[in-house]
Formats: C-alpha cells, sequence, structure tokens
C-alpha cells in the first residue's frame, strides 16, 4: 500500500511545479542587456532583462544589493523589459517586491502583455512609459499595476506584490515590462527609492490536484497508524 501511495505521490509532481517562468527574476548575474529605441525580437532574445540605452548610459541598472534601480535622474518614459516563451492555458502567479519612497513625484508602472506572433518577428519600443509593439498578430494586456488610476504605492520598505493570472487564451510570448517615471523635480530620482526585485511568473495547481493530494495524505497518514 504504501509502495501505491508514493507512485500516486510522484505521479502529481508534474502538476505542482512552481518553477519560475521569469528567467533571472531576482537579477542574480546582476545584468541588464543595453539596447536602442526599439528592440527587435526574434527566439535568440528571450529570458533576458533588456533596458532602454542611448549614447552608452542605460537607464536602469542592477545594483550592488542586486535590485534594479533607475540609473540616471531623467527616467521619464523609458522601460526594461523581459520576453518570455508563453506558458500553456492555465492559472499562474505573478509577483514582484517593490519599494518607491514618494508617490507625488515618481511612480512605477509593472505590465505583462501576451504576444501572438508565429514568426517571432516582432519590435517593442523601449523609449516610451508602455511599451508599444509593431508586426505582432496580436497583443493582449493581461496585468496592470500602473496607469492613471493605479500606480504603486508609498512604501520605504520592501513590499510584495501579487495577483493571480488565468490565461484563458493561448499566446506565443509574454512580455514583463516596467518603466519608472516621474514629475520633473530635478533630484527625485536621486534622492528617492524607486526599486524593484524577484519578478516571478509561477503556475498555479488546480483544485482538484490539490484534493487529490491532501486525500493521499490524510490516507497515507492513516496507514502510518
Amino acid at each position: 500500500m504504501k509502495k501505491v501511495l508514493a507512485v500516486f505521490f510522484v505521479s502529481l509532481l508534474p502538476s505542482l511545479s512552481f518553477a519560475n517562468l521569469i528567467s533571472d527574476g531576482g537579477f542574480d548575474t546582476m545584468q541588464l542587456t543595453p539596447s536602442s529605441d526599439c528592440l527587435d525580437f526574434d527566439s535568440e532574445k528571450l529570458n533576458t532583462w533588456y533596458t532602454y540605452s542611448s549614447e552608452t548610459q542605460s537607464f536602469y541598472e542592477v545594483t550592488a544589493q542586486g535590485y534594479v534601480s533607475p540609473a540616471v535622474q531623467d527616467q521619464s518614459g523609458r522601460i526594461f523589459l523581459q520576453i518570455i516563451a508563453a506558458p500553456q492555458i492555465g492559472d499562474y502567479l505573478f509577483s514582484f517586491d517593490y519599494r518607491l519612497s514618494d508617490d507625488s513625484d515618481m511612480f512605477s508602472v509593472v505590465r505583462l502583455f501576451g504576444i501572438n506572433d508565429s514568426d517571432a518577428s516582432f519590435s517593442v519600443e523601449l523609449n516610451s512609459w508602455t511599451p508599444n509593439f509593431n508586426d505582432a498578430d496580436n497583443v493582449e494586456r493581461l496585468y496592470d499595476q500602473g496607469g492613471y488610476a493605479s500606480y504603486l504605492s508609498t512604501a520605504q520598505d520592501w513590499t510584495s506584490v501579487s495577483e493571480q493570472l488565468n490565461l484563458v487564451g493561448a499566446f506565443d510570448f509574454i512580455v514583463i515590462a516596467v518603466s519608472f517615471s516621474y514629475d520633473g523635480t530635478q533630484n527625485s530620482m536621486q534622492t528617492e527609492h524607486a526599486d524593484l526585485d524577484n519578478f516571478s511568473i509561477t503556475s498555479v495547481p488546480e483544485p482538484a490536484t490539490l484534493a487529490s493530494l491532501a486525500l493521499g495524505f490524510l490516507m497515507l497518514r492513516r496507514r502510518c497508524r
């Protein structure tokens, strides 16, 4: 009986995978790849953080402590992003951590987009406060922590944000896009905190799978007694 239950639990493991679909979500490599105004996408550019760069100056940086922060004062309308292969239809949890010390003169916009483009030849504008996509067959906004009605609130300490995503349609790619901005105050980006870290998209097990696992544990506990 114990062997049967062991096989049962092992068979559930694939459906309980919580692997992060975002590569380098905690910026462990300490790198952002510079790009110009427009990122021309191909399949070799998956799973890499790209940042808008002009005249060899990147507009974001990974700090020595391992999180992303504005690299220069003039940060309005600049994006960093990552493109991943879209997972299969199902439920997922999207999360990230942030610190933002003054929402009166700066804010962060975090968005996810589902992209349909069979030949993987679309482009993304980085010199903007939100991505503009060219030559994609279809673009759908999946998540929006930003915009005029939902900027991130002030948080002196690290704060976690999470939301469940229900992918009801099949996509080819997902774009994770982030931008900081401010109201033009000369020192706002130099003296205040605007930091982001620990981006994650993980699968959420179906309720039936969780129920089966709980039942299996109860059976095993009863058997051991």
